[in-house]
C-alpha cells in the first residue's frame, strides 16, 4: 500500500466526519468521556469547511486528514484507529509545515490533547500553556502549542 497525500475536497467532508467519529470513539476511549465525544461532533463540519486541508489516502482509502487555518493554525488532525503510529500524522503535519514555510509564515498554532502531544513535540512544536476550554457543559484539557518557522529559502513574499 502507498500512502499518498492530497488536497482536501468538498467532497470528503462526509467521509471525513466518519472518520473522525471513528477515531475520536475508538482511539481515545480513556482519554475522552462519552460527553466530550459527543461535544466535539456538532462543530466539527464547521471547522472542516471553513479550513484548507489533506487528506491521506492509503490506495482509495481516506485514513488521516489535517486542517490549516488562513490565522496560521493547525486545527484538526485526526488517523483512523487503525492506521494509528505508522507515521501518518508525521506525513500530515509536515506538510503543513511545508505549505506554511511556502506562505512565508513565521509561526503555526495548535492545540493538542495527550493523545497527539508526544507527535507535535518531536516534529519541534513547544507548549505554551495548559488550558481548560468549555464546550457547552463539558470541560476539556488541553496544551496550546507553537511552532516558529525559520525563514524559507526563495519564498514568495
Amino acid at each position: 500500500m502507498m500512502l499518498t497525500i492530497s488536497p482536501m475536497q468538498s467532497g470528503d467532508h462526509d467521509a471525513l466526519a466518519t472518520l473522525f467519529e471513528h477515531s475520536v470513539r475508538h482511539s481515545a476511549p480513556g482519554h475522552y468521556s462519552p460527553q466530550q465525544v459527543g461535544a466535539r461532533s456538532p462543530a466539527f463540519l464547521r471547522e472542516l469547511a471553513a479550513s484548507e486541508g489533506w487528506v491521506a489516502w492509503l490506495d482509495e482509502n481516506r485514513v488521516g486528514f489535517v486542517t490549516l487555518t488562513r490565522t496560521a493554525h493547525l486545527g484538526l488532525l485526526y488517523v483512523a484507529p487503525d492506521h494509528q503510529r505508522q507515521g501518518i500524522g508525521k506525513h500530515l503535519v509536515t506538510t503543513v509545515l511545508a505549505s506554511a514555510r511556502e506562505r512565508g509564515w513565521h509561526e503555526l498554532q495548535t492545540e493538542a490533547s495527550l493523545l497527539s502531544l508526544g507527535l507535535f513535540l518531536r516534529l519541534g512544536f513547544r507548549v505554551t500553556a495548559l488550558e481548560q476550554i468549555r464546550r457547552g457543559s463539558v470541560l476539556f484539557s488541553r496544551h496550546r502549542l507553537r511552532y516558529r518557522l525559520s525563514s524559507p529559502v526563495g519564498s514568495l513574499q
